[in-house]
C-alpha cells in the first residue's frame, strides 16, 4: 500500500511537472511582476562593454536599495552593477546569473540579510518565481538537475496554478520581461512611495528612495527586540547556505574575478548598536567563523551601523542618503584591503553625506522635494549675491523690504516676477514650486530690505527630511512649516 502510494504520488509530480508549461502559459497567479523587468535590466548593465572591471553587488533586496552608484563609480573607478534582487531568491540563483559573466579583475560583493545564512531550504517565493517566469532566468547545468529542482516545488504551487487554469482567469505576460512597453516612468519628484518598477532604477540598477523613514520602520526600530536575526558561529560552516556560497566563491573565481561578503544595511539602536561590545563582538566571531570556511566576510562591522533616520521602509532598506552612507563605508572599506585592485581617492576620508549632495547633482529622477527646491533656490541665491556685488544692494521686496513676493501672496506683492531686476541679466528664469499650486501656501517666497535677504518654500510634504540631510535648509522661524535660504539676521523673518 505505501509503494503504491508512494508511486501514484510520483507519477502526480511528474504530470504536473509535465504539464506546468500549459499550466504557466497567462497564468494569473498572484506574483512579483516587477521582477522580470528588473532582471532583464540587470543582465543588459552586466553585459554591457566597459573597460573598467564592473563591481558587482548580490543580495536580497537590502542591496537594490543599497548604495548610491555614482558615488561608487566615483570613487573606486569600477563600472558599478547591482545584481541585487530579494531576500526570497535561494543563493544558487546569484551563482546561475553570474556564471560565464564576469572577467578578470571584476569584484562581486555580497552584503546578505542575515537569515540568508540561516535558511535551510528553498522558499515557496523562490519556487513559484521559477515557475511563473518559465524559467527564463534560472539556468540548470543539466535537465536532470532542472527536473530534481523543480520536482521539489511544494505540490501546492503546481496546484494553485492548476486552480488559476480551471478558473479561466488569465494574464498577458506577452512581453512581461521586456523594457519600456508599459508606459511607466520615473517620477522626477518623488514625494511618496510608489510600486516598485525597473523604471525606478538609475543607470547602475539601484533604487534609491528619497523619503523619510515610515510609521511602520520607526515603530519596529523603537522596540527593545533586536529586528536582525542573529548570527552564531554555527550558521557559519557546514550549512546549505554555506555550501551554497562556497560553490558561488569558486564559481566567481574561477572566471577571474573576487568575491567578498560583506555585511547588511544594519541600524544603529539603542538594540542594536556599535557600543554594545557583546554584540560587535559576536559579528566578529562569524566573520572569523566564515573565514574558515574559506568566505572572506570583508569590513569592520563596529562602523557599518547606519542612523535610523537614514532607512525608508523595513529595517534592511535604506533611504537615498543612507545609500551614500553604506557607498563611503564600503569604499572606505575596501580602500584597506590588503592588496586590492581598488584605487580609491584619498579625499574619501574626509566625506560626510551633506557635502556629498552634490554626488545626486547629476540625477533627473526621483529625487525628493527639498532637493529639487535646494536646487533652485541656490541658484537664485547665486543670482542675488552678483546681483549684491554689482549694485551694493540686494532688489527689495515690495512695501519697502517687508512685503512676502511670490508667485502667489497675501503677505505682499502676487506677481511671477517675484524677484525684481534678476531676470535675464543675472539668472535665465524665477522658479515656480514644483506642485504648481493656485493656493499661496505652496509657493516661493521673496523678503528683503536691500541688505539682507530670504527666500522660502512654504509648506512641502518633507520638511522633516530636510531638516535631516540638510539641517541649515530648514527655516528655524517655522517650525517646519517651510524651508529656505537667507543671509545674515534675515534668517529669523
Amino acid at each position: 500500500m505505501r509503494l503504491f502510494a508512494f508511486i501514484t504520488g510520483v507519477f502526480a509530480a511528474l504530470m504536473l511537472f509535465v504539464a506546468s508549461p500549459y499550466l504557466l502559459k497567462d497564468n494569473a497567479a498572484k506574483a512579483s511582476y516587477w521582477i522580470p523587468k528588473v532582471f532583464t535590466y540587470q543582465d543588459q548593465l552586466l553585459a554591457k562593454r566597459d573597460n573598467r572591471p564592473k563591481l558587482v553587488i548580490i543580495s536580497g533586496s537590502n542591496g537594490i536599495y543599497g548604495f548610491d552608484g555614482n558615488y561608487l563609480e566615483k570613487y573606486t573607478n569600477f563600472d558599478v552593477v547591482n545584481m541585487a534582487v530579494h531576500i526570497g531568491f535561494d543563493l544558487s540563483l546569484y551563482k546561475n546569473r553570474l556564471a560565464g559573466k564576469l572577467k578578470r579583475g571584476d569584484v562581486v560583493i555580497a552584503p546578505l540579510e542575515h537569515g540568508l545564512y540561516r535558511r535551510k531550504e528553498t522558499t515557496d517565493f523562490h519556487q513559484k518565481q521559477n515557475l511563473l517566469w518559465m524559467q527564463r532566468f534560472f539556468d540548470y547545468d543539466s535537465w536532470v538537475e532542472k527536473l530534481t529542482y523543480n520536482l521539489e516545488t511544494p505540490s501546492e504551487i503546481y496546484f494553485e496554478l492548476a486552480y488559476q487554469k480551471i478558473m479561466g482567469k488569465t494574464r498577458n505576460l506577452a512581453g512581461l520581461a521586456e523594457l519600456g512597453n508599459d508606459g511607466i516612468t520615473a517620477p522626477r519628484i518623488m514625494p511618496k512611495r510608489k510600486p516598485l518598477h525597473v523604471s525606478l532604477a538609475d543607470k547602475d540598477g539601484f533604487f534609491n528612495i528619497p523619503l523619510a523613514p515610515n510609521k511602520s520602520v520607526l515603530k519596529t526600530f523603537a522596540k527593545k527586540k533586536r529586528p536582525y536575526t542573529a548570527l552564531p558561529v554555527s550558521a557559519a560552516s557546514g550549512t546549505d547556505a554555506i555550501a551554497k556560497l562556497q560553490a558561488l566563491k569558486a564559481s566567481v573565481e574561477a572566471q577571474g574575478a573576487t568575491f567578498y561578503l560583506t555585511w547588511p544595511a544594519m541600524a544603529e539602536l539603542k538594540s542594536h548598536s556599535r557600543y554594545d561590545k557583546k554584540l560587535v563582538r559576536s559579528y566578529r566571531r562569524f566573520q572569523t567563523a566564515l573565514k574558515s570556511s574559506d568566505l572572506d566576510m570583508i569590513c569592520n562591522p563596529a562602523k557599518q551601523f547606519i542612523p535610523a533616520k537614514y532607512f525608508s521602509d523595513t529595517v534592511y532598506h535604506v533611504n537615498s542618503w543612507g545609500a551614500i552612507v553604506r557607498s563611503i563605508n564600503l569604499t572606505q572599506c575596501l580602500k584597506r584591503i590588503e592588496g586590492s585592485a581598488f584605487q580609491v581617492a584619498n579625499s574619501v576620508d574626509q566625506h560626510s553625506v551633506e557635502n556629498q549632495l552634490s554626488i545626486r547633482s547629476s540625477r533627473t529622477k526621483m529625487l525628493a522635494p527639498f532637493e529639487v527646491a535646494l536646487r533652485e533656490l541656490s541658484v537664485v541665491k547665486g543670482g542675488l549675491e552678483a546681483y549684491y556685488r554689482d549694485h551694493g544692494a540686494y532688489p527689495k521686496s515690495s512695501d519697502d523690504g517687508k512685503g512676502w513676493d511670490g508667485p502667489r501672496s497675501k503677505w505682499g506683492e502676487r506677481t511671477k516676477v517675484w524677484i525684481k531686476d534678476l531676470v535675464p541679466d543675472y539668472i535665465d528664469a524665477l522658479p515656480v514650486d514644483w506642485r504648481n499650486s493656485k493656493s499661496v501656501d505652496y509657493q516661493y517666497l521673496y523678503k528683503s530690505n536691500g541688505k539682507v535677504f530670504k527666500m522660502m518654500n512654504r509648506r512641502p510634504p518633507d520638511c522633516q527630511l530636510a531638516k535631516t540631510i540638510v539641517p541649515k535648509f530648514s527655516d528655524v522661524s517655522r517650525n517646519c512649516w517651510a524651508y529656505g535660504i537667507y543671509q545674515g539676521y534675515a534668517k529669523t523673518w
